[in-house]
């Protein structure tokens, strides 16, 4: 295995089952109602799930959508970064410290996997 898909599996696995967790635990388990249960936040655990499984699918046979898939993941997690730091939403993907501190680090990684692969 190169570093390129162990990279790709570690981050795969941290974005989709990051994604999971806050699937089931606010989506499903959390406290009814929710304010964090919008569209937007819905729609961007399922866009993680997605571009997390490329990523996964990347470590066991290299694939042509590895560049898109980090991409189109580094914008996400960008966004959300650019949303807790500056809107006062209550509505904000990511709404405490910790949650912001595992979306740095998979951004981080993100970038380096971005850097090897170009």
């Amino acid at each position: 295995m190169s570093a390129v898909q162990a990279l790709s599996l570690a981050i795969g696995i941290l974005v989709v089952g990051e994604a999971l967790f806050l699937l089931v635990g606010m989506v499903f388990l959390g406290p009814k109602p929710n304010k964090w249960n919008i569209m937007r936040n819905i729609n961007t655990l399922f866009i993680d799930i997605a571009f997390g499984a490329l990523l996964l699918l990347n470590a066991i046979e290299t694939n042509q959508f590895i560049q898109v898939s980090i991409i189109a993941l580094i914008a996400t997690h960008a966004y959300r970064e650019a949303e807790f730091l500056f809107s006062k939403s209550e509505t904000r993907f990511i709404f405490n410290w910790p949650l912001f501190a595992i979306n740095s680090v998979k951004l981080i990684s993100l970038g380096i996997l971005l850097l090897w692969v170009i």
